[in-house]
């Protein structure tokens, strides 16, 4: 299986299904571990990252896509049959991260870069929203703010608006590969992160710096919540997380032990949480946190 586990409530009787993917199908099993008619279905090539699910008006007329790697997206009705308009939607380039969907003014954009940088924005039907856009964001894949299409590579930061215009923003040097928008709940600013080799920084601007840490081995892998009125942070190594706050404080608990991310989960609505991670010995582990550094 490759990425995420989805629900859906195929049959529209509110019991759920699963829907997945391996490198070559696409599967929908019931509660029992059954298919459901129709599935799996044969990809026309390797997929190349994880399956988007929609439900456009909250229907239950389920729609999903997925990337290929001989370079299109491949759209489906959630019986398995091809959807008009992404059969295929051709020519996109390889792209690694996953396809993302959201409402701006009444109008739906599926959007993605591939591994050229090359920005894209989709409606419904598979058409353009504006021609892609060629940005410097190799690494890693663009979210939305609230306003515009947010993404960053090599220390800088790139901005798309709704009608495909692009702001270059520089921040760090080019060694800065990982990157987050991370709006800075404390100063009520935009701001970003960036990490390179072992070093985390967490700035406004070129000039203002936040935030840093430096920890003794690479750092591979970087995140952020917003929890209780502050920012915080995760750094992955090799074999330990990370959790600072936005002013670059450690909390107590950390660093733990683990080679795969944390899971946050919540016990009772505004009280504790629980971390949930796995050693190094097998074992799955919970510990209760508090967002403070007390």
């Amino acid at each position: 299986i490759q990425g995420k586990i989805l629900q859906l409530d195929y049959y529209k009787n509110k019991k759920l299904q699963y829907l997945f993917h391996s490198a070559n199908k696409i599967y929908i099993v019931d509660r029992n571990g059954a298919f459901v008619d129709g599935f799996p279905i044969k990809l026309p090539s390797k997929a190349s990252n994880s399956l988007l699910l929609v439900d456009y008006d909250k229907t239950g007329d389920y729609r999903f896509m997925i990337a290929c790697d001989n370079g299109n997206i491949y759209g489906y009705e959630k019986n398995g049959t091809p959807l008009p308009g992404w059969n295929p939607k051709k020519d996109v380039g390889i792209v690694k991260q996953d396809l993302q969907h959201l409402v701006v003014d009444g109008k739906d954009f599926i959007y993605f870069n591939n591994q050229d940088g090359v920005f894209f924005a989709l409606n419904r039907k598979g058409e353009e929203r504006f021609a892609p856009v060629k940005t410097g964001n190799f690494k890693n894949g663009f979210t939305h703010n609230g306003k515009v299409f947010v993404g960053g590579d090599k220390g800088m930061v790139f901005t798309v608006d709704a009608s495909g215009a692009l702001v270059n923003k520089e921040v760090l040097d080019s060694s800065f590969r990982f990157f987050q928008p991370a709006f800075s709940v404390l100063n009520n600013s935009e701001a970003f992160a960036f990490a390179s080799s072992s070093i985390f920084k967490y700035q406004q601007s070129a000039w203002k710096s936040l935030a840093s840490y430096t920890s003794e081995n690479p750092i591979v892998r970087l995140e952020t919540y917003q929890v209780e009125q502050k920012r915080w942070f995760v750094l992955y190594t090799a074999t330990q997380a990370f959790l600072l706050d936005e002013l670059g404080n450690l909390h107590k608990d950390f660093p733990l032990e683990t080679k795969v991310p944390l899971k946050i989960v919540s016990l009772i609505e505004g009280k504790s949480q629980l971390i949930l991670y796995a050693d190094g010995l097998g074992n799955v582990l919970a510990k209760e946190i508090t967002w403070s550094n007390q």
